[in-house]
């Protein structure tokens, strides 16, 4: 069905959620778990980012993705609007990073805005042709001509079909990319991807994924730090490579307990279990992965 509204489209058709505001354009797409996804693409389809590349990740050892200042800024504002709604926050899939970097430079460069790109995948099919196919949710929001992330959120946000991804607590991972053409319908195409399974790699084998520490703050490449001053081991507060009670009643008393992200007293450095609220859970897990009295060595 499809109807007008003061120069507002509202097209809705096969799963398919279309808003066209004016110049810019939205699309979303969403995919429970044990549905069928197509035909996946293998390694072959895993090609370089068509030109122009406006907004490109960089990578860094270990697989994780280094977000760009927007791109940073986008995830933040998602991830704040999930903490108000009492939502985990969305940590970064460096697969789903690289599908939605080829994606958005993939509309760029060919000048549309599309769930099916230049080589004919939805977006299940991608994801699955760049090593993102487990058997969990997926989604993917588009939007073009929207030049900055506050204005591409709002845009998600104001939009039902949008906003179910933004708010679904089913996925833990996001991809984002961005690309601009100044010779194409809409300028700038952003891309979100996301997942239900965290594919990060655990590149120091502490017991917590690259992506799980980037959010705290401590080095994904690090298992032990060499300083006072060099936060690697996650359950290692007071970074002197020596996991006791102290640790535990340093959280205590930072004063934390019972914060969740966007409270002023919040700190990601305590929040262990990496779900955007500190409380009992993130010390239990000092019993539960039995690391109370150990030590690490470089």
């Amino acid at each position: 069905m499809s109807f007008g509204v003061i120069g507002v489209l509202i097209v809705i058709t096969l799963g398919f959620i279309v808003w066209k505001f004016d110049y810019r354009k939205l699309l979303t797409f969403v995919q429970p778990p044990g549905t069928e996804i197509g035909t996946a693409f293998g390694p072959e389809y895993n090609v370089a980012s068509p030109s122009p590349i406006e907004e490109k990740t960089s990578f860094a050892a270990g697989s994780q993705a280094t977000l760009s200042t927007e791109l940073q800024r986008l995830l933040d504002l998602i991830n704040y609007y999930r903490a108000t709604n009492n939502i985990r926050p969305l940590l970064v899939s460096p697969t789903l990073n690289t599908a939605a970097n080829w994606m958005a430079n993939d509309m760029a460069s060919h000048n549309y805005l599309s769930h099916t790109d230049s080589l004919g995948r939805d977006p299940f099919e991608r994801m699955s042709g760049f090593g993102y196919d487990y058997n969990t949710w997926k989604g993917e929001n588009l939007a073009g001509g929207c030049d900055s992330p506050p204005s591409c959120f709002e845009l998600w946000k104001n939009s039902p079909g949008h906003n179910a991804n933004l708010l679904n607590s089913n996925f833990m991972v996001i991809g984002l990319g961005k690309a601009y053409n100044s010779n194409s319908t809409y300028g700038w195409y952003w891309a979100t991807e996301f997942g239900g399974y965290n594919d990060s790699p655990d590149s120091d084998n502490d017991g917590f994924a690259d992506n799980v520490e980037r959010y705290i703050g401590t080095d994904p490449l690090d298992s032990c730090p060499d300083n006072l001053n060099d936060p690697a081991w996650p359950f290692d507060i007071d970074n002197n490579a020596y996991i006791d009670v102290r640790d535990i009643l340093k959280i205590a008393a930072a004063g934390v307990l019972l914060t969740k992200e966007g409270d002023p007293k919040f700190n990601r450095r305590y929040d262990l279990n990496a779900n955007g609220k500190i409380n009992v859970e993130d010390l239990l897990l000092y019993s539960a992965k039995k690391v109370l009295m150990t030590r690490c060595s470089n």
